[in-house]
């Protein structure tokens, strides 16, 4: 058993819980989030 002071937490997306270990790996989060999020176009003159 843990003796002292320590912190539990939970991730949901969307309501649903999600293990926190795999928002650890860029690839996951790159795979699952980053390709799927468009952001702004920059264009140059």
């Amino acid at each position: 058993l843990a003796g002292g002071d320590h912190l539990h937490y939970s991730l949901q997306v969307e309501g649903v819980q999600v293990s926190p270990i795999e928002w650890w790996d860029g690839h996951w989060i790159h795979d699952q989030v980053t390709s799927k999020v468009s952001g702004p176009k920059i264009t140059g003159p």
